[in-house]
């Protein structure tokens, strides 16, 4: 099922879609500009580093993360509202289930963290799953990760995590212990829809797994295709920075080698995202304890659609972090949390700058998905 760009007019043709389960990511084609400065705005409620988030009806929701210089490990979210400038706590996870170096993914109102750390750093790898549903703020244990050959629990964390229609991938990061662990062998999906249907977990293990080793990797959806973004090889030793990329098509089960990043990143998951057609990853690790402040661009169309990577002087960061989250809501470029120049210094303070965007009317869905007529 090839992907299939379908150009809006005025006088566009009527067009029958498929269900909502199918529909594709919008990509609007144009770059980010900056139109302001960054002005800081309310402190979050808890400082953190290593931070997830996501983006929710125009709320920056930011989850877990470590929550002080011992790197222990934050029990509480919270939620951030740029049209009031208001922080709000959410429930706290289970205790003893707080975990780092998670997949995440938001299916539909919930957020799902997949695997990652548990604990105080550093913590024992998990085989659990742990969704958060925003509408009812709550915590419920979702499919634990296994094995689909042998049945056994796969402990697995630092990877990417991704949702392609109704299919949760999970691939790359490392197994059982971050120490020079990272894998090969796993590309698991999940049928969403089967699991709330019947809670039985139906992981597969047939898909192709990333190319190169790695973890501490930026994970991205754009246009149907999973962007996975630099990344880090031997977490726990003798761990090394590395900037390669790669997009992952589920409809050819295929990987492909992108241009590398300008320079090395990792722990940049919170704060890598796709805007306008563009990716987008935000400050981060370059080098072992070296962190940066650069907003990089990746553009998939450019360079006759072999795609090129451009580091923004502005609107560049005004510190270095690694951790942070970074997201845009409308035309307002929001970070928060991270770790100034280390994860050990955490942080809570908030920054917003405006942003110049000029959408194009240009829309991806799978074929299976859309009739035209």
């Amino acid at each position: 099922m090839d992907l299939k760009n379908v150009l809006f007019s005025p006088y566009g043709r009527v067009m029958k879609l498929c269900a909502r389960a199918c529909l594709g990511a919008v990509a609007l084609l144009v770059p980010l500009a900056a139109q302001a400065q960054w002005v800081q705005r309310a402190d979050a409620l808890r400082p953190r580093s290593e931070v997830t988030s996501v983006v929710y009806k125009d709320k920056l929701y930011t989850f877990l993360g470590f929550s002080n210089d011992a790197l222990d490990v934050n029990h509480s979210s919270e939620v951030y509202d740029p049209a009031t400038n208001t922080w709000r706590l959410l429930a706290s996870i289970p205790d003893g289930k707080s975990m780092t170096h998670q997949g995440v993914v938001l299916v539909d109102n919930t957020v799902w963290f997949i695997g990652g750390r548990v604990g105080r750093h550093p913590g024992p790898v998990t085989s659990e799953t742990w969704i958060y549903n925003i509408s009812t703020d709550a915590w419920s244990p979702g499919p634990q990760l296994r094995d689909p050959a042998t049945g056994n629990l796969l402990r697995w964390g630092g990877g990417g995590a991704a949702l392609i229609g109704r299919t949760l991938h999970v691939f790359g990061g490392f197994v059982d212990n971050a120490c020079s662990n990272d894998q090969d062998k796993y590309h698991l999906t999940l049928n969403v829809d089967g699991w709330l249907a019947t809670g039985v977990a139906q992981w597969k293990n047939d898909r192709r797994p990333l190319p190169v080793k790695r973890c501490h990797l930026a994970c991205v959806v754009l246009s149907g295709k999973i962007y996975a973004l630099g990344g880090q090889s031997g977490h726990d030793c003798g761990d090394q920075d590395l900037n390669v990329a790669h997009v992952y098509n589920p409809a050819t089960d295929t990987w492909k080698q992108l241009p590398n990043l300008p320079a090395p990143r990792s722990h940049a998951e919170g704060a890598a995202f796709a805007l306008d057609g563009k990716l987008y990853i935000v400050a981060g690790q370059q080098f072992y304890s070296k962190n940066t402040n650069k907003v990089t661009m990746y553009d998939p169309a450019a360079n006759y659609g072999y795609g090129r990577w451009t580091d923004f002087v502005s609107p560049a960061l005004p510190f270095v972090y690694e951790g942070v989250s970074a997201k845009v809501i409308g035309n307002t470029f929001i970070y928060t949390h991270g770790g100034q120049g280390a994860s050990q210094n955490v942080q809570k303070a908030t920054y917003t700058r405006t942003i110049t965007r000029n959408p194009v009317r240009k829309l991806g869905f799978l074929t299976s998905c859309l009739s035209v007529k």
